[in-house]
């Protein structure tokens, strides 16, 4: 069902016995009128401001806007309004006389060039006389901005809808609340009326309702008649005193009306662009034709599937909340193919392209873009599968890229054209220059998963922000907000596989990267991570793997380029990385990796390294980055290669890692730690074996020099990293005060905790405050748990795959002797959720289970027991 017009209803309040009490406004004050600390300023010249002028709280730590001459008449509970302009929603702590009041979310509104001011009230005690009322800025994020503050008498009764968004289907009678702060002790009467310009969209059946006495609402008869337009009106609501005046409410009574919502079919082989689109059997044919229908929100374009289909789908309409516009495909076979290349007039920039919509979901497609021919109008240095462009006036949102098959995607020119002149990916989100107040935008609220990127000539997925005019926007809204990127493979990426630049909130997970900065094809970039954070705020990349990452530079598991702040990569899996393990550049605060696994990383001879800390912070500009963490990490390397360290930081704190060297391997033959004066270089309980620079070494204050006893170092299986029983790993870590998330348990980052509770194996840890192992793995050793006394089955010969998977899971395991053994599923805190016994024959044997439907998307156990003796794998479940 999709809403499309919005009408609000216009109340006017008639009295019966009594004259309604208005809330008498016992003081009030402009924004600009109180005391502005930190970076907090004023920002003139917007209409819609009380006196064309509002408070800007900016999100630097500190900034507070107080009044400290709030004056009331006696003691007793007032009601505070703070009258803002905002899009999103924004906190601000509240304090009176002092004393806080908490942290308060005011709703998003619009910007001060949209209308009025929004209001948010409270209820605030204060003291006869004079009183101190403060705002100031909460969790690292900008304030909303304050055009007013008013002080109400809080006693008097007044008016509010009870809901103030209704859902309605043309055609259909609805019943909406207005209610009374309090119960009445004598009959209010409400008149209802239209305005002209909303009456062919919204009825209303009588003209006035009764409030009884002894009652605290009343029920409005509303009705929406059927319309086959589907002009969008808006309408101000305020509801006031007929006697004197003054306003009681303004507060925005929105009824959104159902119009029809359709799916349109499009096939290549049978279409037609002169047919409706309504059913399979009148589809369209082109992707011009579906580029230049106008869609209503909740509409549906289902390509055919096993056809192609040539030239660009550019999406000209918008979806809603709740109803998107989905792009998807019908029938059996194959994804239906989008190929922007092949056009007899030249190859487009990008196959599709979103300007300036939102609300916009593609699903189940292939896409692909090989340019080799010029257009006109279009620069041969840049390619995109999907291009997201931001350059409007308003936030862009909601973007779900799901199950995509995304390959082939190059410019037509790359001879000699540097690295950060080629603009190619597979899935690009730009949004352009902040530079009017009011009118900042970004992108926001995007979800790729599941996605298969491969053959690109740099990026698999990019994100960019060109940030904002000085004194234009602020750190979040200069940056695109809350992106998941997740569950999606990049295969043989010519750069890095994710790369979210200018990001704040960024959640990357449960992505396989392999044979980024590949060479496959000569018009690759042929270097890159396999994500590349860049001037972000807020990113947790975890459960990653990155396999055989390529380039002559960057080129790590993953790494932190410059300009970040809290960005933490933890429980992943990096192998025969060209670069190395550890990349932090410079200009950055608290860039954290911890219990992630790192095998045979860092194979390049220049700039390959297992640690590298440096203070590049762009051409010609060096920045020392503060606060790096990196502890509980397992660094196996047995290949016959030799990554360096070397440290050029602040305060860097390298805890309880396990740094191992095979017999033709060294780590760190070229050592270069500085760290600036005044700041420290903490290394404690790490773990050498094997060729380590003694250099290293020695800069550890209590090192532990010993064999982890890996179940089977060497293997790229993560389970081979388990410590045997003889480890000298087990139990002798150290506690220390861990780096925090900020953002840990909220919007995006709701599943993440402000302090790891798990390794890397799904073991319980808590390194704040008891000892852990040292490295990637908590568990008890593994003879402690019986793995040695296994009498039917091979333990360590345990394999299962898919891994996601999404119901069936197949079990290989190799058994010694006949017997039962039971395969069982657990959840992270122990509770078993599945069991189920199977007979296993010597040699190697397949056990299938099917999961159960009704668990949801997380991280699971799967078990094999035998006779009270376990072994245990991590399973990803991702439906």
């Amino acid at each position: 069902m999709v809403y499309l017009k919005i009408v609000f209803l216009w109340l006017i309040l008639i009295l019966s016995g009594f004259d309604l009490p208005a809330q008498t406004v016992i003081w009030e004050s402009e924004g600009e009128n109180g005391n502005l600390a930190g970076t907090a300023e004023i920002n003139e010249g917007c209409d819609f401001a009380s006196q064309d002028a509002f408070v800007k709280m900016n999100s630097d730590a500190g900034n507070q806007l107080t009044f400290q001459d709030v004056e009331v008449p006696s003691s007793g509970t007032y009601q505070l309004v703070v009258h803002y302009f905002y899009v999103g929603a924004q906190p601000l702590e509240v304090f009176v006389n002092g004393i806080s009041m908490g942290v308060k979310e005011f709703p998003s509104a619009h910007w001060c060039y949209q209308g009025v001011a929004a209001e948010y009230s409270m209820d605030i005690d204060l003291n006869e006389g004079i009183n101190e009322v403060s705002f100031q800025t909460a969790n690292g994020l900008a304030g909303p901005f304050i055009d007013k503050v008013q002080v109400l008498d809080a006693t008097n009764i007044y008016l509010s809808f009870s809901d103030l968004e209704v859902k309605m289907v043309q055609g259909q009678t609805v019943h909406v609340a207005v209610e009374m702060s309090g119960v009445l002790n004598q009959e209010v009467r409400v008149s209802l009326s239209v305005p002209v310009d909303g009456a062919d969209f919204i009825q209303v059946d009588q003209s006035t309702v009764t409030i009884p006495s002894g009652n605290e609402k009343a029920l409005i008869k509303v009705y929406a008649p059927l319309r086959a337009d589907k002009t969008d009106q808006t309408v101000l609501v305020q509801l006031s005193n007929p006697t004197s005046g003054v306003l009681l409410l303004n507060d925005q009574l929105t009824l959104q009306i159902a119009g029809t919502t359709n799916n349109y079919y499009v096939s290549s082989t049978t279409g037609n662009d002169n047919n409706d689109g309504l059913t399979p059997e009148t589809p369209w044919k082109t992707l011009a034709k579906v580029s230049e229908f106008s869609y209503t929100p909740g509409d549906s374009v289902l390509f055919f599937s096993g056809d192609e289909f040539t030239g660009q789908l550019k999406i000209n309409s918008s979806g809603i909340e709740g109803d998107p516009l989905v792009f998807s495909r019908y029938g059996p076979g194959n994804q239906p193919v989008l190929n922007g290349a092949g056009s007899s007039v030249g190859d487009f920039e990008s196959t599709v392209f979103i300007n300036n919509q939102s609300f916009i979901e593609l699903q189940d497609l292939e896409i692909t873009n090989d340019r080799k021919t010029s257009r006109s109008g279009s620069d041969d240095k840049v390619g995109y599968g999907i291009f997201v462009l931001n350059d409007g006036l308003e936030v862009m949102q909601h973007f779900r890229f799901e199950k995509l098959t995304i390959r082939d995607v190059f410019a037509v020119s790359t001879e000699g054209v540097e690295f950060n002149q080629l603009k190619v990916a597979g899935i690009y989100f730009r949004s352009e220059r902040n530079t009017v107040a009011g009118e900042e935008k970004h992108i926001r609220d995007v979800l790729v998963d599941s996605c298969y990127i491969t053959h690109t000539g740099k990026f698999g997925i990019w994100s960019q922000h060109a940030g904002g005019k000085s004194g234009i926007g602020n750190d979040s809204i200069n940056r695109n907000m809350n992106l998941v990127f997740s569950n999606n493979h990049m295969f043989e990426t010519g750069g890095s596989g994710i790369t979210p630049g200018g990001s704040y909130n960024c959640l990357v997970e449960n992505n396989t990267f392999e044979y980024t900065g590949s060479d496959a094809d000569p018009r690759m970039a042929k270097r890159g991570s396999g994500a590349w954070f860049f001037n972000c705020r807020n990113v947790i990349a975890q459960y990653n793997k990155s396999l055989h990452v390529r380039g002559p530079a960057d080129s790590y598991g993953m790494h932190i380029d410059f300009g970040n702040r809290n960005v933490i990569l933890q429980y992943n899996y990096s192998e025969d990385s060209e670069g190395g393990f550890v990349e932090i550049l410079g200009k950055n605060v608290n860039s954290v990796y911890r219990f992630n696994v790192s095998v045979n990383d860092g194979i390049r001879d220049k700039k390959g390294n297992t640690l590298w800390v440096s203070d590049y912070a762009g051409t010609n500009n060096k920045v020392l980055s503060d606060s790096n963490f990196i502890y509980n990490n397992t660094i196996y390397v047995d290949a016959a290669i030799t990554p360096d360290i070397s440290i050029n930081a602040k305060n860097t704190f390298v805890y309880n890692n396990i740094f191992y060297a095979g017999a033709y391997a060294s780590i760190g033959n070229n050592t270069d730690v500085n760290i600036e004066t005044g700041s420290e270089l903490k290394m404690s309980n790490n773990l050498f074996k094997g060729n380590i620079n003694s250099i290293f070494a020695n800069m550890d204050k209590n090192p532990v020099f010993g064999d982890p006893f890996f179940v089977k170092g060497g293997e790229s299986e993560t389970d081979s990293y388990y410590l045997g029983k003889e480890s000298e790993a087990l139990g002798s870590g150290i506690s220390f005060p861990e780096p925090q998330f900020p953002m840990a348990g909220k919007g995006i980052f709701k599943d993440v905790d402000l302090y790891p509770q798990l390794d890397f194996y799904g073991n319980p840890v808590n390194v704040s405050n008891s000892i852990p192992n040292i490295g990637a793995y908590n568990g008890e050793g593994v003879g402690d748990v019986g793995i040695d006394e296994f009498e039917i089955i091979e333990a360590t010969s345990l394999r299962f795959y898919p891994n996601p998977a999404k119901g069936e899971v197949f079990l290989s395991i190799k058994a010694e002797k006949h017997g039962t053994v039971m395969v069982l599923l657990s959840d992270l805190q122990g509770r078993e959720l599945q069991r189920e016994p199977f007979r296993v024959q010597p040699g190697n044997n397949t056990l299938e289970i099917q999961v159960s439907t009704e668990l949801k998307n997380g991280i699971y156990l799967i078990s094999m027991e035998e006779n009270g003796l376990f072994i245990s794998k991590r399973l990803l479940l991702v439906r």
